[in-house]
């Protein structure tokens, strides 16, 4: 079972999107003081801080991606 390219790259970013809100739940600093946040929590952080670091640049290569396929007039080599 193949999977395309297109299709599990924004799967992978709606299911980072989904655990990044779980996360952000766990670790709500404004209900937890940040420095009594249990070893679990704190590695919820960092996980919730990779990602999003990691979000905008799936974003970016799907954006550069649609550009790079969107069909383009034809140009004629005569015309101005």
């Amino acid at each position: 079972m193949f999977i395309e390219p297109r299709a599990l790259m924004n799967q992978t970013i709606d299911d980072l999107q989904t655990l990044a809100a779980y996360l952000e739940d766990e670790v709500d600093e404004r209900t937890h003081d940040h420095d009594k946040l249990s070893a679990e929590a704190r590695r919820c952080k960092e996980a919730l801080m990779t990602i999003n670091v990691l979000l905008p640049k799936l974003r970016a290569v799907m954006l550069m991606e649609e550009i790079q396929v969107r069909p383009t007039a034809p140009v004629c080599a005569n015309c101005d």
